[in-house]
């Protein structure tokens, strides 16, 4: 509508307002009081009848321009008819546009897939196929006769082996790579073959794959005389280091066994059947050699504690008189009071319990000097230290050379390179004398390029302090003899290993058993027998340590269930005999009663004494107790500081027969003081702290500390009493 139109609009009367309706309707009511209705409704009625004609003629005035205004409402609703037909147009022009776009954005994605997938398919058949080139010179190699690939080197060996591997690998890859292709082809096409996988018939990779599999056989045939030559040396002497020959064997002979563990089984097994069999044979021979000197020195031993038996090993002077105070003070110094007394032994004895820092192993050329002597504990730290470090060195080498569960725990490093023996212990040459089965007077140095290196063998002299305790699993490394903590959860649960293990050290283990067994059958006193439990203790720590409990626990828990009950039976003993020795102190006759009840005594806790009974007779009672004391306060300093090497804690056990025993000796001191004798009884009290105090344990130690205090108390007790 035009403004031109909008103008010549008639214009209307405005409403009528309140004041003229208030206006009117006086009008209304004046005209009602002066005229009739009748005259009124006259009047109204003419009044509409005029404003009725006078609205006629203005909308007949005003009807043209309704009309144009209705004709241009028409035209605009035309034009709006045509402009949506319009727009109709366009928008489905877009629409088909927009279709066209996204089939071409959908063939360009596929074309972009496409090409990535040929690029990366590319890429693997470059790889693939570069590494299905095995050199001219490899193929020579292998294909030449004995002599001249025994001239080559075994660094050119390794490289053949290496690419010859990456040959096969690279055929199976092929034959993958192209059944995957076909693959998609039929399932794009919808025909599938019967079998799921579709055959490949590739000319040119059957020809390369018949090429590689002759080049493997013939490898294999040639590899194997090279590895199984290697263990020539265990079978022709015993002067062959082997420490030495595993760490070759790691770093250099390692891949040929791997190429055939991979790609020639069988014979993988052949040749690790001719190294359990040239090494069980290694070991079964020095090991039985090892222990036939210790055998020999172990009967040394027997003989001369039979002859100490049949004299007169008393503490009293062939006078009869009574032993003084300090000569029982000195136990823990006195040669001349401890050499022939088995309840007060050498101190430096006392350390066979530890495994670091205790006295050298026996070294078997030992045994040819006919005056050479050593202790039944001595024999069992030697030969359990030998048999624990060689166990353990060949259950490593078998666990990494055989099984390779090191060469995963190495990818996880900084390089993907797997170490070798020499690089797992250290880096560092060291020379050390290292007794083994073999019973060399002297080790080999080992240097660290030639082989690895024992500083963590606990039969090696001079040992470190640093035994790998306290290291974090994470950061722990491995060693000769001992797994690192990836290699241990790696391991977990491989019985083949356990049984490789025992195929090559069984002999060892019957020598071994055989040996502790016949100590055991020797009954060695209550002390000995306690340093080679805690000696015990202390492997089956190690063994946990070392990650070799699968394999050695079982043969050094058969011991301590073997010695255990022995020496709990010569604590019960002391005591019955300590409890005889009171019965006697309290019964009529006084000194000649104990005298006789003492005779009986002395296969326990007087052990070795036989011929001092007579002489205990006529030397009174007085010395009897005197021997009682000083050896419960011996024994219990010298349990304490077995029990300080460990730190594991205490036997409870043990310390409860010892509480028990000292129990037994307050009885027989009370009888004593019963019977008057109260200055005697004094002086038995100072003699026990005295003992006590000479060690061989501590004073600082808390156990000593509270011993010290009981019998300090006891004595304070018995003085009030006689009071």
């Amino acid at each position: 509508m035009t403004e031109a139109s909008s103008s010549k609009l008639p214009s209307l009367a405005p409403p009528a307002t309140t004041d003229e309706l208030l206006a009117l309707s006086s009008q209304l009511v004046n005209l009602s009081k002066s005229e009739s209705i009748g005259q009124l409704y006259s009047q109204g009625k003419q009044k509409s009848e005029d404003a009725n004609k006078r609205l006629e003629a203005t909308l007949l005035e005003q009807a043209p321009s309704y009309v144009k205004l209705h004709n241009d409402l028409q035209a605009s609703r035309g034009m709006l008819g045509e402009l949506e037909s319009f727009l109709n147009v366009f928008y489905n022009d877009l629409n088909v546009l927009s279709n066209q776009m996204s089939q071409l954005q959908s063939k360009s994605i596929l074309l972009g897939q496409r090409l990535k997938n040929r690029r990366q398919l590319e890429s693997k058949l470059r790889t693939i196929v570069s590494d299905m080139v095995l050199e001219p010179k490899y193929i020579e190699l292998i294909f030449a006769d004995e002599a001249t690939a025994g001239k080559a080197g075994l660094e050119v060996w390794k490289g053949c082996a290496e690419r010859l591997s990456a040959c096969l690998i690279a055929c199976a890859e092929l034959e993958g790579v192209l059944r995957d292709q076909l693959g998609n082809a039929q399932s794009s096409s919808g025909v599938m073959s019967p079998t799921g996988q579709p055959p490949v018939d590739a000319k040119a990779l059957k020809e390369a794959r018949e090429v590689a599999e002759g080049c493997r056989l013939m490898a294999a045939s040639k590899i194997r005389p090279l590895l199984i030559s290697t263990f020539a040396p265990l079978r022709s002497s015993l002067s062959t280091n082997l420490p030495i020959l595993q760490a070759v064997l790691l770093k250099s002979y390692r891949p040929l066994f791997m190429f055939l563990s991979h790609h020639a089984p069988r014979v993988a097994i052949d040749v690790q059947r001719a190294y359990v069999a040239a090494a069980r044979l290694y070991f079964e021979t020095g090991f039985r050699r090892y222990e036939r000197s210790l055998g020999n020195l172990r009967d040394r031993e027997k003989s001369k504690r039979g002859e100490s038996s049949t004299s007169s090993l008393s503490f009293i002077d062939p006078a009869g008189k009574a032993v003084g105070l300090s000569t029982f003070g000195g136990l823990s110094g006195s040669s001349s009071a401890t050499v022939n007394d088995p309840w007060a032994p050498d101190i430096s004895q006392l350390d066979n319990a530890k495994i670091a820092d205790g006295p050298a192993v026996f070294l078997a050329y030992l045994a040819d000097d006919s005056s050479y002597r050593t202790s039944y504990e001595a024999l069992f730290r030697s030969l359990s230290l030998t048999f624990l470090d060689n166990a353990s060195s060949e259950y490593c080498f078998l666990a990494r050379f055989f099984e390779g569960i090191d060469l995963e725990v190495n990818k996880k490093g900084k390089s993907g390179e797997s170490t070798s023996g020499s690089q797992i212990t250290g880096s560092s040459a060291v020379k050390v004398r290292h007794a083994d089965a073999r019973g060399s007077s002297t080790g080999k140095a080992a240097d660290a390029d030639d082989g690895p290196l024992p500083e963590d063998s606990a039969s090696a002299l001079g040992d470190s302090d640093d035994e790998g305790h306290g290291i974090p699993p994470e950061e722990e490394q491995g060693t000769v003899t001992r797994l690192s903590a990836l290699e241990k959860a790696r391991i977990g649960g491989r019985g083949a290993l356990d049984e490789l293990w025992k195929q090559v050290m069984e002999p060892v283990v019957g020598t071994y058993t055989k040996f502790v067994t016949s100590i055991i059958a020797l009954h060695p006193p209550l002390i000995p027998l306690y340093t080679m439990l805690k000696l015990n203790d202390c492997i089956l720590a190690e063994v946990e340590i070392r990650g070799v409990s699968s394999v050695l626990q079982g043969n050094f828990m058969a011991f301590k269930l073997k010695a255990w009950p022995m020496m709990q039976k010569q604590f019960d003993e002391a005591i019955e005999n300590v409890k005889k020795l009171k019965t006697g102190s309290a019964g009529a006759g006084g000194g000649a009663a104990m005298a006789a009840a003492a005779s009986n005594l002395f296969g326990g806790f007087f052990g070795g004494q036989q011929g001092s009974a007579n002489q205990t007779a006529n030397g009174g009672a007085d010395n009897v107790i005197q021997l009682v004391c000083a050896r419960y306060a011996r024994l219990f300093s010298t349990i304490v500081h077995l029990n300080s090497f460990s730190e594991d804690g205490q036997d409870t056990m043990v310390f409860n027969s010892l509480t028990r025993l000292r129990g037994e000796l307050e009885g027989v001191l009370e009888n004593l003081a019963k019977s008057g004798t109260s200055e005697t009884v004094t002086t038995y009290y100072r003699l026990i702290r005295s003992t006590i105090e000479a060690g061989p344990a501590g004073i600082s130690l808390p156990r000593v500390q509270a011993e010290m205090s009981h019998w300090t108390e006891a004595e304070r007790t018995h003085r009030n009493v006689g009071k």
